[in-house]
């Protein structure tokens, strides 16, 4: 599970996908305010966890379902819990 840290500068952005979700990668600032790609694999729930990674602003997460590429854009507010939720 997560720890209930509170973020003061970025978050990292836990990605609710559908099951059979595959790559995943998300582009944005990170807590320098330096643009950064985080790349990774959805779990068997389809979740993806930017581990370490942090970020803030507009991100744009990139995920592959079914052979096909989606993307969406999230604002992260880079306070509040350690960990941002988004979802597919």
């Amino acid at each position: 599970m997560h720890d209930s840290i509170m973020a003061t500068n970025g978050q990292q952005i836990f990605f609710h996908a559908p099951r059979g979700t595959g790559d995943v990668s998300a582009t944005g600032n990170n807590q320098d305010n330096i643009r950064v790609t985080w790349n990774g694999q959805a779990d068997e729930n389809g979740n993806a966890l930017t581990k370490d990674w942090w970020f803030k602003g507009e991100v744009e997460i990139t995920y592959v379902f079914n052979g096909q590429t989606e993307s969406r854009m999230v604002s992260v507010p880079g306070q509040g819990d350690d960990v941002f939720h988004a979802y597919a």
